[in-house]
């Protein structure tokens, strides 16, 4: 099996634009990449992606996403599972990638969800009946919203799951993984 790419920053835009076109794997990562992943040249990227149906994972990991870029890699058609973990995304950022049904598995763990209109995402993943893993750990999420969305993922079927997590007001508290099966992938 070929080894997953794994896109460095020093690579010029020619050649970029070459190894997603050319590549072959299902799998890609830019994580903690330094390519300034926002504006024109995530649109560029996602135009990129759309064109080559071999990649079915991106991994974005610690590239500093913020809600504006989340919104761009919504448009994602081939892309079914998407990692964003440790990165700048709020519930706003998160409820447009939860409408993208070509999402099955999207890992949110790690971004600031304290703020934002909870029953905007509960709803978005309601709609969603693709989405089959959804990590939402250590995002802030109050137990309320947990609870909700589990339930909505333990009513589609057996093997959906959901990991979530929440702050407290005094220090972090450990991660909560609410599981509708007793093998819950955390795709990382």
């Amino acid at each position: 099996m070929p080894m997953m790419p794994v896109i460095q920053s020093s690579l010029s835009n020619e050649d970029l634009i070459d190894m997603i076109k050319t590549n072959s794997t299902p799998e890609i990562s830019f994580s903690n990449s330094g390519l300034g992943l926002e504006g024109q040249s995530i649109q560029s990227l996602v135009s990129l992606l759309n064109s080559n149906s071999h990649i079915t994972t991106l991994l974005l990991l610690q590239n500093n996403i913020q809600d504006a870029t989340a919104k761009i890699l919504a448009q994602l058609q081939h892309i079914s599972s998407l990692n964003l973990s440790n990165n700048d995304i709020t519930i706003k950022g998160a409820i447009e990638l939860c409408k993208n049904s070509s999402l099955q598995k999207i890992d949110l763990s790690k971004n600031n969800f304290t703020q934002g209109n909870d029953k905007d995402l509960i709803e978005a993943i309601r709609q969603n009946l693709k989405l089959k893993q959804l990590n939402l750990s250590s995002c802030g999420l109050k137990e309320e919203t947990i609870k909700n969305i589990s339930e909505i993922l333990r009513k589609r079927k057996p093997e959906l799951s959901a990991a979530v997590g929440f702050f407290n007001s005094k220090k972090f508290q450990t991660t909560t993984t609410i599981s509708a099966s007793k093998n819950y992938c955390n795709f990382m």
